[in-house]
């Protein structure tokens, strides 16, 4: 598969060689694999009998918990420095009137 624009890239997770359509560069797209491939290695040895697939599964769960946490993380930080912005705006306002 192979993205219009973009170029494919071979990687390999769990000894599986795929690849992937991407219009991003060779090594960003190997960096994300490696992020991958060590995040199923860290599930793997923690569920000594877990199955390919479980371990796959909460690999993916434990990365989109980490997107999403940082995710609401950066919202809430944005959200004080809006607050801040804005109070520092009606300070100013009020000191030049």
């Amino acid at each position: 598969m192979k993205e219009e624009g973009g170029r494919s890239v071979e990687v390999e997770l769990m000894g599986l060689k795929l690849k992937v359509g991407s219009k991003y560069d060779r090594e960003y797209i190997k960096k994300i694999a490696g992020y991958v491939e060590r995040e199923m290695e860290t599930v793997k040895k923690s569920l000594k009998t877990a199955s390919s697939l479980d371990i796959v599964m909460i690999a993916a769960m434990n990365i989109a918990d980490r997107h999403i946490r940082s995710t609401e993380g950066q919202k809430r930080e944005l959200s004080i420095l809006l607050d801040k912005s804005e109070r520092l705006i009606n300070y100013i306002g009020e000191r030049i009137s």
